[in-house]
């Protein structure tokens, strides 16, 4: 038990006091330490230039009250805490991450008496559980997987992603343009779209080029269109669609009369999602269409669910859930 009942570190006023040594003040720190530990808070990490950085008792007191919705101004308070969330831990982490298909070590916190994963097409594969771990064998397939405890409640899911996309060509020729950058002389719709894309990437294998380079391609909201802001990590830009390429398509590409050298994305993204609308009321009357729509709506349940939030949003505004 921590003696000392004040120290102040916090905020400028005295929370937890030391009565005499520096003794008592390092314990109470590592008693904030361990229940920064129990948090899955890091005291301490390594900068990007290598240099050992430590997080002040102000900050991690600050990240520690927010955390377990509770003041932590005497040792009892911090003792307190971290047993009540060692004990509420899960048995294991929710997420765990297997690199080029190896799954190092699960920690265990408490009793397992057995466990499977099932992968993501369906596979089940054995787990070993012994000393507190969690092992796997076998070489895992890309994708997520679920790892299900015997009387678990939820599954653990696993990640199994590789070490690097794609590997790193030596000195090969390549090129680089942002997709919104690649507006043609023909058919200007204020804004290039993923049929340039196409088009340059072909062009560049011709000329001998082995990589093609350009910014994230992911969902934005109207009012940020910035794709390092996204509105979804897992949906591609609506306004960088080629609507002429879209089944069915029998209309007329938005034409922009703006300054070639620039891309207002206020202006393109609106004429580019009224296209859009006006393409869905259109395909809506032709049956062929409509059932290759919903098809792919169905194979791709995420986009669906995806398409229902950015309509939400389109009625309500982006912070309806405010």
């Amino acid at each position: 038990m921590i003696r000392s009942q004040e120290f102040c570190v916090y905020r400028g006023t005295a929370i937890i006091r030391p009565q005499s040594s520096s003794e008592e003040k390092h314990l109470i720190e590592s008693a904030i330490n361990d229940l920064a530990t129990a948090a899955g808070v890091l005291p301490e990490w390594v900068d990007v230039w290598g240099t050992p950085q430590k997080v002040t008792q102000e900050n991690l007191l600050a990240v520690l009250e927010a955390l377990t919705g509770r003041s932590l101004t005497t040792s009892h308070q911090i003792e307190t805490a971290a047993t009540e969330i060692t004990t509420d831990r899960r048995v294991v982490e929710p997420v765990e991450i297997a690199r080029d298909g190896h799954l190092s070590p699960v920690a265990v916190h408490g009793q397992v008496a057995s466990a499977y994963l099932v992968t993501e097409a369906g596979d089940e594969l054995p787990v070993t559980v012994a000393d507190q771990t969690l092992r796997i064998d076998s070489v895992l397939p890309f994708g997520y997987h679920e790892i299900h405890l015997a009387g678990a409640d939820s599954p653990t899911l696993v990640i199994s992603a590789p070490t690097s996309a794609h590997p790193v060509p030596s000195r090969e020729l390549g090129v680089m343009a942002p997709v919104y950058s690649m507006r043609s002389s023909a058919n200007d719709t204020g804004i290039g779209n993923f049929g340039h894309l196409e088009q340059l990437a072909d062009a560049a294998l011709i000329t001998g080029a082995s990589v093609v380079g350009t910014l994230p391609l992911v969902a934005t909201f109207p009012d940020q269109p910035s794709p390092y802001s996204p509105a979804s990590r897992r949906a591609w830009n609506e306004i960088l669609v080629d609507i002429t390429a879209a089944p069915g398509w029998s209309g007329n590409a938005p034409m922009s009369t703006d300054d070639p050298m620039w891309v207002d994305y206020d202006v393109a993204g609106d004429a580019m999602r009224e296209a859009i609308a006006a393409y869905s009321v259109e395909t809506h009357a032709l049956p062929q269409i409509r059932t290759q729509i919903v098809q792919f709506g169905h194979d791709n349940p995420e986009t669906l669910s995806y398409a229902k939030f950015r309509a939400t949003c389109d009625r309500y505004g982006r912070n309806w859930q405010a």
